[in-house]
This record gives C-alpha cells, sequence and structure tokens, in this order.
C-alpha cells in the first residue's frame, strides 16, 4: 500500500534522517533511501538496517521509532497525499474484469491499522476498495518476507496463492509473494537503478515505472504467453 498504492515515503524517511541525527548519526534523506534493506522494511526492518549499516546497534529500535513518529506526524500534516499517476486508471481496468473473470483487488499491507486508517481516506484509496478487502499487520503473524500477508490476501478472495498477482514496491514484496506462490510485479516508488536491481534480484518478473506504464489486458497476456 504505502509506496506502491500513494507515497508518504518521504515522510518515512525524512522522518529516519532526522530521529538519526538526534543520535549523532550523520545522514540525509538520500543516505537513507539508498541504505540497503530500508525499503519496504516496515519502521523495525528499516531502522534495525540503518542502525547495523552506521554501526550503531546500541540504539534502542523502539526509542528510535518513537523519535522518527514525531518527525513523520509533522510532515505528514503537510502533505498533499494522493495517489500514485495511473492507479485509479489502473483499478477501473481491473473492475472491468472484475465481474467477468473473477479478477478482484485485495490491498495486502502491513501497515498498523490505526496508522492505515487515516492514510487510506485521506489518499482516497477508501472509496475504491472496502475496508474487507484490505490486510492490514494485526491480520497477520509474520512480516515480509514472509508469505504470510499474501497468504491472507488469497484466503480472503478465496483463490489459490499462486492465482495471485502481488504488485511492490520493494524487494521485501517481490521476496514475499515468490514465498506465497505468488507473482510478483515491481511498481517501485523510486525509480533508481539500485531499487530496479533489487527488485530484479528478488524475482520480480515485471517492472513498471508506475502504474501508467501497466496495460492490464497486455500484462495477462504477457503472463499466459
Amino acid at each position: 500500500m504505502e509506496g506502491t498504492i500513494f507515497s508518504v515515503e518521504e515522510c518515512h524517511h525524512e522522518g529516519f534522517a532526522a530521529a538519526a541525527r538526534t543520535y549523532g548519526i550523520d545522514i540525509t534523506f538520500e543516505d537513507v533511501v539508498n541504505c540497503p534493506g530500508v525499503i519496504g522494511a516496515g519502521d523495525p526492518g528499516a531502522i534495525a538496517a540503518i542502525l547495523k549499516h552506521y554501526d550503531r546497534e546500541d540504539i534502542v529500535i523502539e526509542e528510535f521509532r518513537l523519535r522518527k513518529m514525531v518527525h513523520y506526524d509533522k510532515l505528514l500534516e503537510t502533505l498533499p497525499l494522493v495517489l500514485r499517476p495511473g492507479f485509479e486508471q489502473f483499478f477501473l481496468q481491473l473492475c472491468q474484469h472484475d465481474f467477468r473473470r473473477g479478477l478482484p483487488l485485495v490491498v495486502a499491507s502491513l501497515t498498523p491499522k490505526a496508522q492505515a486508517k487515516p492514510l487510506i481516506e485521506k489518499s482516497g484509496l477508501g472509496r475504491l476498495v472496502p475496508p474487507e478487502r484490505i490486510v492490514l499487520r494485526e491480520d497477520v503473524a509474520r512480516v515480509k518476507p514472509a508469505p504470510d500477508v499474501f497468504l491472507k490476501a488469497a484466503e480472503l478472495i478465496g483463490v489459490p496463492p499462486e492465482n495471485l498477482l502481488v504488485f511492490g514496491d520493494s524487494a521485501k514484496d517481490m521476496l514475499a509473494a515468490r514465498a506465497a506462490g505468488a507473482l510478483p510485479i515491481g511498481v517501485p516508488y523510486y525509480w533508481r537503478r539500485n531499487s530496479i536491481a533489487e527488485l530484479m534480484d528478488a524475482g520480480a518478473e515485471h517492472i513498471f515505472r508506475d502504474w501508467r506504464t501497466i496495460n492490464f489486458k497486455g500484462l495477462l497476456s504477457a503472463i499466459a504467453g
């Protein structure tokens, strides 16, 4: 959801950088984005990756997270949160198949419910996808790269996991999709050489710059072929 369908990535990553600097870690927004293991890791995983990279594993992750959230919340208040370009049009393409070919969409995210609800409402995602088709952190036991969130999504709509197409922006999304037996498709928020390489290394079947570049009928044909 975050990064893939709409983005608050700038708020997250600037929040990480600001919190890190309070511990004397010399780090910029760009440093956070390029730090291995940060993209798609969730707060605890991203913080652990930053602390390991800067050899500061003496810092308590939860304390760091609370400092980060102070900055994140302030930045989020000023962010004009919108769906990523082309997502709504892609969703409408999907809906044309939904009743005829049984291709429903499920949002599968590890964002906690309390944090996800205002984001879903503010971005407009809630008017497209009903709550019963949204999986969040509290609905699963393990985080990515474990496959739980995508297995839950498959269960929700009553299809075998191998029939799922999983769209994600991170290597952990791709690994979790592969672990579930689903087909992983990359839609990275940061279109950079390192992020694309990470998606490829993690097993992305296809990679698209954004939702505007995806033609759903063409994608299905490519997969079937």
